[in-house]
């Protein structure tokens, strides 16, 4: 759901000032799909109660104003749907939806993470971009190997891959 604001904030889809009313769900085509406190509602939310909130039905709001295009955009930007590259054996890139396979309803329901699937190394690399300035780094398992006389025998420095967000946008959701 960070990702999401993140994401919409970046593109100027939303700008901070704006407010999402939540109602209990969305009908979109013909699907109705609730928010989390459904029979009930949020009402009226700045982002920051949509986040505070968990508010799916925000959140597909927000989704509909970045459309679908914008939405795949980042989704590939913060690496959903590829490797991280991590030394570790096996890792798998998730199943994310294409241009061409996403429409209005999975369009919102990945807004708030469910419709797509991804690692936990995926996600985590995507928040940690989101909230240290926008850098996504290559994950590694570990940051350094010393022998046993305490000498270090390889170290792993960072490597920026890319920017996700701005420094501005990231000190905004964090």
């Amino acid at each position: 759901k960070p990702i999401t604001i993140a994401s919409a904030l970046e593109s100027g889809a939303v700008s901070e000032d704006d407010s999402f009313y939540c109602d209990g769900g969305e009908q979109v085509t013909d699907t109705f799909i609730r928010c989390d406190v459904y029979p009930g509602a949020h009402g009226m939310e700045t982002l920051e109660d949509v986040l505070k909130n968990s508010c799916n039905d925000a959140l597909m709001a927000i989704g509909a104003k970045m459309g679908i295009s914008d939405f795949i955009k980042y989704q590939s930007l913060f690496n959903f749907g590829s490797k991280t590259g991590i030394d570790l054996p096996e890792e798998i890139a998730g199943i994310v939806y294409d241009q061409k396979g996403m429409n209005e309803v999975e369009l919102a329901t990945c807004t708030f993470g469910q419709g797509f699937t991804c690692t936990m190394i995926q996600e985590i690399n995507a928040m940690c971009s989101v909230i240290n300035g926008g850098s996504y780094y290559q994950p590694h398992l570990v940051s350094e190997i010393k022998d046993s006389s305490g000498s270090t025998v390889k170290k792993f420095d960072p490597i920026l891959m890319k920017q996700t967000v701005s420094s501005e946008i990231s000190a905004d959701i964090r």
